[in-house]
């Protein structure tokens, strides 16, 4: 890109400080210095490979300059000692210039020493150093099922610096964690003082606040999504600040990576088959199919067909008229008693237990008919305590091994303005045939491999230096 500039034209190279034939000071870089005894002095390599660039705008680096700011701050750290607000200094430095270092995985060569600040900048911030462990503010609700629940998790496991709680506090929250309760919209100041000093934001779904992103990204801390597919649509204006997707199942990298490719997204993307607190779940081996259980939680999303009929997104319905088909089956439903206002006589509605962990208790096998899933819980805590799960046939719900799985084909639904999803649709005649099928049959080896399986895919203890590590990894926000 011509930016017509030359390092004898640049208005940012202070003549009178030139030392030696090829050596100048950089104003911009002296300016972002101020009294921190480093150095400001550039090569003249490194003015020509800042003049292909355009002059950095307001709060804005290039990446020749980033690089020599960080390469400064380095230089100054490894010379011993400094004092508290040089420290303060330096760490501040160094967020701003991470943010605006160039992303070089595309074999691009500027000078060596922007590629070696580069990765020292993926160093300092990787996570396996407990000293850098990144600083990680979580935003999204702590009350409730779904959301909440992950949040919970994720602060527990993740180590969390703080919690912007939205909506009431959850007095079920066990985490230590710094908690900001917000139960109205924080505007801009609010967002700015509340990120002050992180290197990371993370939310599960959605932002929550308008600018949240946007407040991130001018504080220098890299914005990480868990994304639930069925709430985004490619125009969303928040997901183009975006820095890392950590993707809960593979069905949704295998969307997002599409999308990165399709739609110019910058955002990396990263799967981790998405963990659970599997201590949490007491195992008992399951010996016989005797009954069933469903877990309707807070039975997720109404989406509505084509025809103006809706559909819930958890399978309710479908699963109490397999039910009348098959009355020699008994099935335990944990769910509102008005959500299932006239049950056939197999099928024992109960309000689930405060303590989630004791879902499982009761029961042989976990049936979740879901017709879409952004992640679905249950379908893999029911393993956990030992219940093979019988699930639909589509992704993600599929992926998480079950014992059967419920045929279907596929309908679009809307979930709102602009929202569309893949729905299943199952027959109930089908469901009842795998509930008949699978009916006092020995699952003892199932449901020893059901533990296994989310023991050795789904649990915290691997996927938290995963998830660290990305966050570690990821570039910084550049634009």
């Amino acid at each position: 890109m011509s930016t017509h500039r030359s390092p004898d034209s640049c208005p940012h190279r202070r003549p009178a400080l030139k030392v030696g034939p090829d050596r100048w000071a950089c104003a911009t870089v002296l300016q972002l210095l101020g009294d921190l005894p480093a150095g400001g002095l550039v090569e003249r390599a490194v003015c020509e490979a800042c003049c292909r660039y355009a002059l950095p705008p307001g709060p804005r680096l290039n990446p020749v300059v980033a690089s020599r700011v960080f390469s400064a701050v380095r230089e100054l750290s490894s010379r011993g000692p400094v004092n508290a607000s040089q420290r303060i200094a330096c760490e501040q430095l160094t967020s701003f210039a991470v943010r605006w270092l160039a992303d070089l995985s595309n074999g691009q060569r500027v000078i060596p020493y922007i590629e070696e600040a580069a990765r020292a900048a993926v160093c300092d911030r990787s996570p396996s150093d407990p000293a850098r462990h990144p600083k990680i503010g979580l935003v999204g609700p702590q009350a409730g099922f779904g959301l909440a629940h992950l949040n919970r998790d994720v602060a527990v496991h993740l180590g969390i610096d703080r919690w912007l709680v939205v909506g009431p506090r959850s007095p079920a929250s066990d985490t230590s964690c710094r908690t900001d309760v917000v139960s109205h919209q924080a505007g801009t100041v609010e967002l700015e003082t509340w990120l002050e000093g992180l290197d990371v934001v993370l939310f599960a779904e959605r932002p929550f606040f308008p600018d949240l992103t946007g407040a991130a990204r001018r504080a220098g801390a890299l914005v990480a999504c868990v994304p639930m597919l069925e709430w985004l649509h490619p125009g969303m204006e928040w997901l183009g600040e975006v820095d890392l997707m950590i993707c809960p199942t593979r069905h949704a990298a295998r969307v997002l990576a599409d999308w990165k490719q399709r739609y110019g997204f910058a955002w990396a993307v990263e799967c981790v088959p998405w963990p659970i607190d599997v201590d949490r779940f007491r195992f008992r081996q399951r010996r016989s199919c005797g009954r069933f259980v469903y877990v309707h939680g807070s039975g997720g999303a109404r989406g509505e067909r084509g025809d103006g009929s809706h559909i819930n997104r958890k399978g309710l319905s479908v699963l109490v008229e397999a039910a009348r088909r098959v009355p020699e089956i008994p099935v335990l439903v944990y769910a509102p008693l008005r959500d299932v206002p006239s049950p056939p006589q197999n099928v024992s509605v109960c309000r689930p237990p405060k303590n989630n962990a004791q879902l499982f208790d009761e029961g042989d096998v976990c049936v979740q008919p879901s017709h879409w899933e952004g992640l679905g819980l249950p379908l893999l805590e029911c393993q956990a305590a030992g219940l093979p799960l019988i699930t639909t046939d589509a992704a993600p719900m599929n992926e998480h091994r079950p014992l059967a799985v419920i045929p279907c084909t596929s309908e679009a639904v809307q979930l709102g303005p602009d929202l569309f999803t893949s729905a299943a649709v199952i027959d109930p005649v089908d469901l009842a045939d795998v509930l008949r099928s699978v009916h006092r049959q020995n699952i003892a080896s199932h449901s020893s491999a059901a533990r296994h399986f989310v023991e050795s895919e789904h649990a915290w203890k691997t996927a938290a230096p995963e998830i660290l590590r990305f966050v570690g990894t990821s570039r910084k926000p550049v634009g």
